[in-house]
């Protein structure tokens, strides 16, 4: 994990409050500056899985502290190369020559190989946000899927998922889960339905005015559903949320879940808006398995990477919340799941 420079500001005369929390992390380095206007202000330079840690000591010492602010900066290189704090050798007692068990120094927490909660928090709750822009760029991706898709352009259709800003939303939804915070639940569902909206809309419109053909590869490989699709659609979520909680740009993983969700939501519209019902329900079903696969992956790796939130009393919620959340999409897929062996089996009685 890539080191983080804090910004700190506290009250002056609690200073030395401070440099207590930061010895019982693994900092590389603390600068205190000059107080101003009974100000005390730091800058620590901090290993990154120990910034979890240390800034929720700061929070829940300073909370109530009217000059507490924190910034959480990346830093992109230190020179020179900074060591990590290693824990201090014990020292002999002085009286008997052994080593005093009580005199060894508390061992410096080290919290998760992830950015902190803090920053995943905003980097989602940011990306979950139905803005102006966001709607557009819903708007594009789904008129440009539908001409790759009508027009059996593979390119154009990889073009739309780079367009499509259907990571965040999904995202927030399983953050919003793991954490139990209702007001990003509430935007990132608000987005979820904006988006899907807009998707139908742009597709069904499309599919009135245009000539689509139920038989060309692009639109036919998406109107059955095999256990491939299931993988392909939890590898997306997984990585959705790897990327996130790593730091790393998800622009790339997005394409992923944008792979998973446009295409088939817009071949589901434009199918049955043409009166091909049969081959427009096998895309809704594609649509729905790749739904519950993205939430049900992305809440269980937000889950196993330990994000939660920081008050004891917030947990048992957040517990509870994932709980059912993660029972629910399983048993959405374990149906989908029994659709898809019904559909094989039916199949295969038809050919014979």
């Amino acid at each position: 994990m890539p080191d983080r420079l804090i910004e700190l500001t506290v009250a002056e005369h609690r200073a030395d409050d401070v440099q207590e929390i930061v010895k019982r992390h693994a900092v590389s380095s603390c600068w205190a500056l000059p107080p101003d206007d009974g100000r005390c202000a730091f800058r620590i330079l901090v290993v990154g899985m120990s910034i979890e840690p240390l800034v929720d000591d700061l929070e829940h010492d300073f909370e109530l502290d009217q000059t507490f602010r924190l910034i959480v900066l990346p830093v992109e290189a230190v020179l020179p190369k900074p060591k990590k704090p290693e824990p201090k050798p014990k020292e002999p007692d002085g009286d008997n020559g052994l080593f005093d068990e009580q005199a060894e120094e508390e061992p410096v927490k080290i919290g998760p190989s992830r950015i902190s909660r803090i920053e995943l928090y905003d980097d989602i709750a940011t990306a979950a946000t139905p803005s102006n822009a966001f709607m557009l760029q819903a708007i594009l991706a789904s008129l440009v899927a539908a001409i790759g898709l009508s027009r059996d352009l593979p390119a154009v259709v990889i073009a739309a998922m780079v367009i499509a800003p259907l990571l965040g939303p999904h995202m927030g939804v399983a953050l919003a889960t793991t954490l139990g915070d209702k007001e990003l639940a509430w935007k990132s569902m608000k987005a979820t339905v904006i988006g899907g909206v807009l998707t139908g809309v742009v597709a069904i419109a499309y599919g009135v005015v245009a000539p689509i053909d139920p038989t060309i590869p692009e639109i036919a490989g998406r109107t059955t559903v095999t256990f491939s699709d299931v993988l392909l659609a939890l590898a997306s979520g997984t990585a959705g949320a790897l990327a996130f909680t790593a730091g790393l740009p998800s622009s790339l993983v997005g394409v992923m879940v944008a792979v998973a969700l446009v295409p088939p939501a817009v071949t589901a519209c434009m199918l049955t808006v043409k009166g091909n019902l049969l081959e427009g329900a096998g895309a809704g079903l594609l649509l729905m398995t790749n739904l519950v696969c993205v939430n049900l992956s992305a809440v269980a790796t937000f889950s196993l990477q330990g994000v939660r939130p920081r008050r004891w009393y917030e947990r048992s919620r957040s517990k509870k919340a994932t709980r059912w959340s993660l029972i629910f999409w399983t048993i959405n897929l374990l149906i989908i799941i029994a659709l898809i062996v019904l559909l094989d089996v039916l199949r295969d009685a038809r050919v014979a």
